[in-house]
C-alpha cells in the first residue's frame, strides 16, 4: 500500500473525526428532551457533559504521546476498540 494508502486512511480517520463532531454537536437540539427522559436538571446535565469532554480532552493528549512510540497499526485498532466500547 505505500504512501497513497496511508495518506486515504488518515483522510478516512479524519473524515468519521470530524462526522463525529457535527453529530455531537447537533445533539444539542435534543438537550430539553435529553434532560427530561433522563429527569436531570441542567447543572447536572452540564456537570455531565464537562466531565465527558474533559476525558475525551485528556485522552487525546494521552494517545498523541503513546503514539510516538506504538506503531500505526496498534494504535488505530485501540482507538476503534476503544470508540466501539463507548457507543455500545
Amino acid at each position: 500500500m505505500g504512501k497513497d494508502g496511508s495518506s486515504m486512511k488518515v483522510l478516512i480517520v479524519v473524515t468519521v473525526s470530524h462526522v463525529m463532531q457535527h453529530i455531537y454537536l447537533g445533539s444539542s437540539i435534543l438537550l430539553p428532551l435529553i434532560v427530561r427522559d433522563l429527569m436531570l436538571n441542567y447543572t447536572e446535565f452540564g456537570l455531565a457533559m464537562a466531565i465527558s469532554l474533559l476525558i475525551g480532552s485528556l485522552s487525546q493528549v494521552i494517545f498523541s504521546i503513546a503514539n510516538r512510540g506504538l506503531r500505526d497499526t496498534f494504535y488505530l485498532g485501540w482507538v476503534i476498540y476503544c470508540f466501539l466500547w463507548e457507543y455500545s
